[in-house]
């Protein structure tokens, strides 16, 4: 599955920054559908894609709507749904890049360190963020 990136904001964004408040959302990308939302116009690299690609896949097989019900409002399914994303950050730099040794702890340290951090309102630590990344 190939998703269309577009600049704009997703259709839930009110939602998300009543839930999450204007700053945790300011400077994100959001998966919705079959869509990646990037109305910051970050720079998208590969793995950032792959990451959204794969709750742009989980959204397909549950519905959207659904999905991101559960996202809001059980912070268990959302830590298992950003941990499927980063796990799939981390492969692209392992897999497709193949990258090794110290580069790759690197890409592994950088990719936990947004995991664990206020992005994602520290709902895990570093170091666990880096095991179940890397497992």
């Amino acid at each position: 599955m190939k998703p269309r990136i577009l600049l704009t904001y997703p259709p839930n964004y009110t939602t998300l920054r009543r839930e999450f408040g204007a700053e945790s959302v300011r400077g994100a990308v959001f998966a919705f559908g079959d869509v990646i939302y990037n109305p910051y116009k970050l720079d998208l690299g590969p793995d950032l894609i792959a990451h959204e690609r794969e709750h742009c896949v989980a959204q397909m097989k549950v519905g959207t709507a659904l999905w991101w019900e559960s996202y809001i409002r059980d912070r268990d399914f959302r830590l298992t749904e950003e941990l499927l994303g980063h796990r799939a950050e981390y492969a692209y730099w392992r897999d497709v890049m193949k990258l090794k040794g110290d580069k790759l702890h690197q890409a592994l340290d950088r990719i936990a360190q947004r995991l664990s951090g206020p992005l994602y309102a520290n709902m895990i630590s570093l170091s666990d963020a880096r095991g179940e990344i890397s497992r």
